[in-house]
């Protein structure tokens, strides 16, 4: 595996309407970063930030322009987890690791746009690969060049006391044909067998590559995700204390499914279309 690879970095997650999915999170017991616009693109951002992760609530903003596919995913699958950000240290490094396993991939591309507070251009370098390049299963490297300006300590500190996105669940068709696409992207040594299927093993936080056949093994008492595969279906994310997760979210009536494991899971309708668990850390 290239020592680039940072791990997971963030899931981007479609919304229909921007702030009202804020909303939503706000309920859940995150804490947002003020909403973000992309620069001559049709979207804009909520990020729930932690340590070294993060979410990213994305939508449309100014649909006139350039979406880059957003709009047809949303009429396609709706509201949910769309694609997983890899983390890298150095986009140009990862670039090259990506095309000479064969990828054909665009950028490193400039991603930027204006923070109030603290004042700055958020900037990153990201590595596009186009999902039929990995057998649909929709992933790209982050490379962040203005980190500070997106981890203040108090948009850190969430009420559901979570730190980390500490796995993410792909369900795909065919394992054989997901591990080899995932073999380009992450290195054959970075991929190792379980029961369900095939996970990564990353510096930081795991992928989980599964069938709709064997998704109960990776989330129990959950539905597979019933349109087109791939799908990422599932993010688990660390928290402090599990009972006390589960006690913020009583108070804000959101009920929770204790599992097996004794972590917690949220219905998707809580949760804008994402199966979500906190775990504990």
């Amino acid at each position: 595996m290239s020592q680039a690879i940072l791990g997971l970095d963030h899931a981007v997650i479609a919304v229909n309407d921007l702030d009202a999915a804020c909303t939503v999170y706000n309920r859940l017991g995150f804490t947002n970063v003020p909403m973000g616009n992309h620069m001559n693109r049709a979207t804009a951002n909520y990020c729930i930030m932690f340590p070294d992760t993060y979410l990213e609530l994305l939508g449309m903003n100014e649909p006139h322009l350039e979406d880059f596919g957003f709009k047809a995913f949303l009429a396609e699958r709706g509201e949910g987890f769309q694609r997983l950000a890899n983390g890298t240290s150095d986009a140009d490094t990862i670039a090259a690791h990506l095309t000479g396993n064969g990828l054909e991939i665009m950028g490193p591309m400039l991603l930027e746009r204006p923070q109030a507070y603290p004042e700055g251009m958020v900037t990153f370098h990201n590595v596009m690969i186009p999902p039929a390049q990995t057998d649909g299963i929709w992933t790209f490297f982050c490379c962040h060049k203005t980190p500070e300006l997106m981890r203040t300590p108090e948009w850190m500190e969430h009420a559901n006391g979570a730190v980390a996105m500490a796995a993410a669940t792909s369900v795909v068709e065919d394992l054989s044909v997901a591990r080899a696409a995932l073999t380009k992207v992450y290195g054959a040594g970075a991929l190792v067998d379980t029961p369900y299927g095939f996970a990564t093993d990353l510096p930081r936080g795991q992928v989980k590559v599964t069938t709709r056949e064997n998704f109960a093994q990776v989330h129990p008492g959950a539905e597979a995700p019933a349109g087109g595969l791939p799908a990422w279906s599932g993010l688990r994310l660390t928290v402090k204390d599990v009972a006390e997760t589960a006690a913020y979210l009583a108070t804000q009536g959101i009920a929770t499914e204790k599992l097996a494991d004794g972590n917690l899971r949220v219905a998707k309708a809580d949760a804008c279309g994402v199966l979500m668990e906190f775990a504990a850390g």
